[in-house]
């Protein structure tokens, strides 16, 4: 990924394509927090349970190409509390991305039954990948294992993170979106190697609302290439 710009405007000849990820796992194991991350370069210390909240990010990607990311953000009950809602947000989605945290080996178990759920709705061929948050956190289960299960037997990508360090948050999204490429979700040309953020909405994070914190261009970061090249991604 070139370059985050928070501003720009965009032409009238600019091809579009909307993208949206669908982002669910277990209570406190880090979704808001790799989403927050990602769009506004900032975790929250102090855990508040999500409901359902829509974010996005727009991207240029090379050349006239722009890339409109909606990312669906879910409590951690949210498969068992809005079946008919899960099934609704599964057919519009284009990729999932399932959390789960390394220092709670029974998250991984919810991450499992959520990959079903998945695998039931929409078939093998869903573009899905596992992310492992919390990896600055000792304990837990065997992380060898972990990912054994995530790419041997489930056979799908696996990127270890920490939200809480900023580590590989990139790498999560950047592989969510090679996937889709590889399952021909992403119609947009182009490659994530190429792109630059635009502009993230709403301006004040949801997670963020209610102390009054507000994000201005100059709180985030301006190089996505840095925050990618610092991170050490392990991809299998």
């Amino acid at each position: 990924m070139d370059s985050l710009d928070s501003g720009g405007s965009s032409s009238s000849e600019t091809q579009s394509s909307s993208y949206r990820v669908l982002v669910m796992g277990a209570t406190s194991v880090g979704k808001t927090a790799i989403i927050s991350q990602f769009l506004y370069d900032q975790f929250l210390p102090c855990y508040k349970p999500t409901v359902e909240e829509m974010y996005r990010g727009e991207f240029d990607i090379g050349g006239e190409k722009k890339l409109l990311l909606n990312i669906e953000d879910t409590s951690g009950t949210f498969a068992w509390d809005f079946p008919a809602m899960v099934e609704v947000s599964l057919s519009a989605c284009d990729a999932v991305l399932l959390v789960f945290a390394l220092d709670q080996p029974e998250s991984l178990e919810v991450v499992g039954t959520l990959r079903d759920l998945v695998m039931k709705s929409r078939g093998p061929d869903m573009p899905l990948v596992v992310a492992a948050n919390k990896s600055d956190l000792e304990g837990g289960g065997d992380r060898q294992e972990m990912e054994a299960l995530v790419t041997c037997d489930w056979e799908h990508s696996y990127v270890e993170c920490s939200a809480k360090e900023n580590s590989n948050i990139g790498a999560v999204w950047r592989e969510l979106l090679l996937v889709a490429r590889g399952a021909g979700q992403l119609s947009c040309a182009g490659s994530p190697a190429s792109m630059r953020r635009r502009k993230s909405l709403p301006a004040v994070p949801v997670f963020n609302r209610a102390a009054g914190v507000r994000v201005g261009r100059e709180e985030r970061r301006g190089s996505m290439a840095a925050l990618l090249h610092r991170d050490n991604c392990k991809l299998s």
